[in-house]
C-alpha cells in the first residue's frame, strides 16, 4: 500500500518551466469561413527549407511552439485554395491570422498521392509512411518485412536484438497469441495501412509489456461522400496464393463508416533440414539423426475491419471498431523422413512420419472509444473499452512407420491429439492530456484481464482403437489481471526539450493444470520510468537522450506444460516456471542537418526468455521449450539517413553495428553458466524511384543484410534479401498495377547452429521468402466531391514528443 501511495503522489506531481515563443492564429477563406486541416509552415529565409509546421484544427486554429526569434516566411496551403506565402518577423509570442482565396479553376476531384515511402525520425520512434506507395499494395506482414530496422526471424518480429515485440493497431494492442501474428497480418490488406511506427523506447502511456512496439497506423476517411476500391493479387512462390479484398468509405455530416475485407485462399510450403548429433559422455559421436521435413498447408482466411465514427458535438466523438479474423478448415500436412546413422555414419534405420493437422480458429476484437476535446486547445480525454474473443479447435494425427536400411518394415506408432483453446481479454483505459503553456501533462489508467482455457486430450491408437492417455492429457487454465497507472510531463524551453514518464503496474497471475492439480501463482508490483531529453545546439545539430524500463511477461501458450508432438522423438513443451523479463534501454542520438542520425544505445535484459532446443543423448529425443536465461546485454551504434540523390531518386540507408552477450544456465546442468557473444552487423538500403515524367510509374529497390547473430543458445547464419517493385497508375489513378519480386537471390532463409556442452544441433529452414506478386487495384465511387485529405509536409515536431 505504501508503494501505491508513493506512486500516486509521483504521478500527479507538477513541474513548471519557462514559457517559450509561439506563433498562432486562425485560417479562414475570403468568405470568412474557417478552414480546418490547413498546412501552416514556417520556412527559413536563407534557403526556404522547412523549419517548423502545424495543421489547423477543426476550428481553423493553428499553433507552432518553441520558435527562435528571427525572420521567416509563413507558407499556408490547402487543397482548393491558392497558396499564400508572406514574410513574418517573430520576436515574442505572435498572432498571425491568414485568409486564403479559392482557386478559380477548381478540379472535379483532387487526389493527393505520395509516390515514395518516406521516413520520419522522432526522438522515440521511426515512422515509415507507406500510404499510396508500391509497398502498400502488399499485405501488412510484407510491409513490416520491408520496414527499415525490422527483421523477420522464423516468423517472429525482431527489432535490434529483441524478439519481445508488441504489435499495436492505432494505439490499441493486437490481442492475439504471438504465434498467430503472422497469419493475422498476412490477411490484412496493405492498402488500409498509412504508416508503420517502430518505437524502440515506448512512452509511459503504452503498456510496459514487451520490448519495442510496432505500431500500425491505418487510414482515416476525411472526405465526404462515398468511395471504395477493390483489389486482387496473385503470388507465385513454390505454391500459388491469392488475395482479393475491398475497402469502402462513407462519410456524411457527423457519421463516417469504413469497411475493409480480405479473402485469402492460400497454399504454403516450408522445407526444413534438421541434424542432431547424439553424443557419448566424452562427446564422441554416438549416432546422427538427419530429418528432412516438408510442411504444407492450405487455408482460406477471412479478415475484416469495420469502423464507425459519430461526431456527437464539435468537440466530442464516439467510435466503434470490430476486427475479425476467421480461418476455417485450415489443413496442414508435415511429412518427414529421419535417417538414423551410427557412429561410423552408416545408415542404421529410418522412420517416416506423417503429421496432419485440421484447425478452425477465429479472433474477434471489439473497441469502443469516446473522445472529448475541451475548450482549451489541446486538452482532451479518451476513454477506451476493449474485448477480444479468441477460439481455436485443432485435431492432430501423427503416424510413424519404422524401417530397416533395406526399407523392411519394423513397426508403426500412431497417436491423436484434440486441442481446444479459448482466450478472453478485457481491458479499459482512460487517457487525459492537458497543455500547460508550452508543456503537456498526460495521466491515465488501465485495467486488463486475461482468461485462457487450453484443453488437450491425447489418444494412443492401438489396433484401430483410440485410447485416452491420461499421463499426457492436460487441461490448463490461466488467469492474469493487470492494473496500471501512468503520468508523463513534457515541456520545452529555449534549446531544451524533455519528457518524463512514470508507469506503475500491479500484476496477479495464476496457472493451473487440472490434470496434475499443479497451481503456479505470482503477483508483483513494478515501476517503469521513461526519460526523453533533447538539446538543439543550433539548427543543424541536435542531441537526444532517452531511457526506458520495460517488462516482458511469459504468455499463456509458453506456460502451458502440455507437449505438442512433431514426431515420436521431437516435441514442444511449455514451462510454467518462467519468470518475467526486465528490460533497460539507454540511447544517445545525434542528428546533423535534420537528415543524418547517429544512435548509440545500450540494453540490458534480466531473465530474458528464449526458446531452447535440448537433445537428450540417452533417450534420443529433441525437446523445444522456453527458458529464462541469466542476461542479454547489447551495445549498438546505428546510423541512418533519408535523402534525395536526384529529383527522381530518394534513398533510405540504415546501418547497425552491435555487440551482443547472452549468458544462460545449461538446461540439464543448472550449476554451469554458458556465454554466447558476437558482433552483429545490419544494413538496409531502400531506393525509391520515379520512372516516368508524369510520375505515374514508380519503383523501389531494397537491399537487406544481416550478419551472423545470436538467439539465446543458438547462432544464426547471415541473411541477405534483395527485392524489386514497380507501380503503374492508369486512368487518372483509377487503376493501379503492381509487380513485386521478393528475395530475388533466395538468400533470406534461416540457418541455425546449436553447439555447447553435449548439444550439437543444426537446422536450415527454407521458407517461401522468394516470390513474384502481381497486384491490381481499382478505385471507384463519388469522385466529384472535393477531398479534404491533406498531404503533410515532413515536419520535425520538436515541441512535443509522442
Amino acid at each position: 500500500m505504501k508503494k501505491l501511495i508513493v506512486l500516486i503522489s509521483i504521478l500527479f506531481c507538477s513541474v513548471t518551466v519557462a514559457q517559450t515563443i509561439s506563433l498562432e492564429g486562425l485560417v479562414s477563406s475570403s468568405k470568412n469561413e474557417i478552414l480546418p486541416y490547413v498546412n501552416v509552415i514556417l520556412l527559413r529565409v536563407k534557403d526556404s527549407s522547412v523549419y517548423k509546421g502545424s495543421i489547423s484544427d477543426e476550428n481553423g486554429h493553428y499553433k507552432i511552439d518553441n520558435i527562435y526569434s528571427g525572420s521567416y516566411m509563413l507558407k499556408v496551403s490547402s487543397l482548393g485554395f491558392q497558396t499564400k506565402q508572406l514574410p513574418i518577423e517573430i520576436i515574442g509570442d505572435t498572432v498571425q491570422n491568414v485568409s486564403l482565396s479559392e482557386r478559380l479553376n477548381n478540379l472535379d476531384e483532387v487526389v493527393v498521392i505520395s509516390k515514395k515511402p518516406t521516413l520520419d525520425r522522432k526522438i522515440d520512434r521511426l515512422i515509415f509512411n507507406v500510404e499510396n506507395t508500391i509497398v502498400s499494395e502488399n499485405n501488412t506482414w510484407d510491409i513490416i518485412r520491408n520496414t527499415p530496422g525490422v527483421i523477420i526471424d522464423q516468423n517472429n518480429i525482431m527489432i535490434k536484438n529483441s524478439t519481445n515485440i508488441t504489435v499495436y493497431m492505432n494505439d490499441t494492442k493486437v490481442q492475439i497469441p504471438a504465434n498467430e501474428i503472422k497469419s493475422y497480418l498476412e490477411s490484412l490488406s496493405g492498402t488500409m495501412v498509412k504508416a508503420i511506427e517502430v518505437i524502440t523506447t515506448p512512452p509511459a502511456r503504452y503498456d510496459a509489456e514487451g520490448g519495442a512496439i510496432l505500431l500500425i497506423r491505418t487510414k482515416q476517411n476525411l472526405s465526404e461522400g462515398y468511395k471504395g476500391s477493390i483489389n486482387y493479387n496473385y503470388t507465385q512462390a513454390r505454391l500459388g496464393k491469392h488475395a482479393i479484398g475491398t475497402s469502402q468509405f462513407f462519410k456524411l455530416n457527423k457519421v463516417d463508416l469504413n469497411l475493409n475485407y480480405t479473402f485469402s485462399p492460400q497454399r504454403w510450403n516450408q522445407k526444413t533440414f534438421n541434424r542432431v548429433n547424439y553424443l557419448e559422455e566424452d562427446n564422441s559421436l554416438n549416432s546422427r539423426w538427419n530429418a528432412n521435413w516438408n510442411r504444407s498447408s492450405r487455408k482460406k482466411d477471412h479478415n475484416f475491419r469495420f469502423q464507425t465514427n459519430y461526431q456527437v458535438t464539435t468537440k466530442n466523438s464516439i467510435s466503434f471498431t470490430v476486427d475479425g479474423f476467421i480461418s476455417p478448415d485450415w489443413e496442414g500436412e508435415n511429412e518427414s523422413t529421419t535417417n538414423i546413422l551410427n557412429s561410423s555414419l552408416i545408415l542404421d534405420s529410418l522412420f517416416v512420419t506423417n503429421n496432419t493437422i485440421d484447425r478452425d480458429k477465429r479472433n474477434f476484437s471489439y473497441n469502443l472509444d469516446y473522445k472529448i476535446n475541451f475548450k482549451k486547445d489541446g486538452e482532451r480525454l479518451n476513454i477506451n473499452a476493449h474485448f477480444t474473443d479468441y477460439k481455436q479447435l485443432e485435431d492432430q494425427l501423427v503416424d510413424t512407420d519404422y524401417f530397416l536400411p533395406s526399407k523392411e518394415f519394423i513397426r508403426d506408432n500412431t497417436f491423436l491429439i484434440d486441442n481446444y483453446q479459448k482466450i478472453d481479454i478485457y481491458s479499459s483505459q482512460i487517457d487525459y492530456e492537458l497543455p500547460i503553456n508550452s508543456s503537456i501533462l498526460e495521466i491515465g489508467t488501465k485495467v486488463s484481464f486475461i482468461d485462457s482455457d487450453n484443453d488437450l486430450k491425447y489418444f494412443n491408437r492401438v489396433d484401430g482403437t483410440d485410447n485416452l492417455d491420461n499421463s499426457r492429457t492436460n487441461n490448463f487454465l490461466y488467469k492474469e489481471s493487470n492494473y496500471a497507472f501512468y503520468s508523463s510531463y513534457g515541456a520545452a524551453w529555449k534549446k531544451w526539450d524533455f519528457k518524463l514518464g512514470l508507469r506503475g503496474e500491479y500484476t496477479d497471475l495464476q496457472g493451473e493444470s487440472k490434470t496434475t492439480s499443479e497451481i503456479n501463482e505470482n503477483d508483483y508490483f513494478k515501476i517503469f520510468p521513461t526519460v526523453y531529453m533533447q538539446f538543439e545546439a543550433n539548427e543543424n545539430n541536435v542531441i537526444s537522450l532517452k531511457y526506458a524500463k520495460r517488462i516482458s511477461r511469459p504468455r499463456y501458450r509458453v506456460l502451458n506444460p502440455f507437449r505438442y508432438y512433431l514426431n515420436d522423438n521431437s516435441y514442444y513443451v511449455g514451462n510454467p516456471e518462467l519468470k518475467p523479463t526486465i528490460i533497460h534501454e539507454f540511447s544517445l542520438l545525434y542528428t546533423i542537418n535534420d537528415k543524418y542520425n547517429f544512435d548509440i544505445s545500450y540494453s540490458y535484459e534480466k531473465d530474458p526468455i528464449y526458446e531452447f532446443s535440448i537433445q537428450d543423448n540417452i533417450l534420443k529425443t529433441l525437446e523445444y521449450t522456453n527458458l529464462n536465461t541469466e542476461k542479454d546485454v547489447a551495445y549498438s551504434l546505428d546510423f541512418n539517413t533519408y535523402t534525395n540523390i536526384t529529383s527522381f531518386w530518394n534513398i533510405y540507408f540504415q546501418s547497425t553495428v552491435q555487440y551482443q552477450d547472452i549468458v544462460f544456465k545449461v538446461p540439464f546442468a543448472q550449476s554451469i553458466n554458458q556465454s554466447n557473444s558476437s558482433w552483429v552487423f545490419y544494413s538496409y538500403l531502400g531506393n525509391y524511384l520515379t520512372l516516368s515524367k508524369d510520375k505515374t510509374l514508380t519503383g523501389d529497390l531494397t537491399f537487406f543484410y544481416l550478419s551472423p547473430y545470436l538467439n539465446g543458445a543458438d547462432k544464426r547464419a547471415e541473411r541477405i534479401r534483395l527485392s524489386l517493385g514497380f507501380k503503374k497508375e492508369l486512368f487518372d489513378n483509377k487503376m493501379i498495377l503492381t509487380l513485386n519480386f521478393n528475395d530475388i537471390l533466395n538468400s533470406d532463409n534461416v540457418i541455425t547452429t546449436t553447439q555447447y556442452q553435449n548439444q550439437d544441433i543444426f537446422s536450415e529452414v527454407d521458407d517461401e521468402s522468394q516470390y513474384v506478386r502481381i497486384g491490381l487495384r481499382y478505385n471507384f465511387g463519388n469522385t466529384k466531391l472535393k477531398d479534404k485529405i491533406l498531404k503533410k509536409d515532413k515536419l520535425r515536431e520538436q515541441q512535443r514528443i509522442d
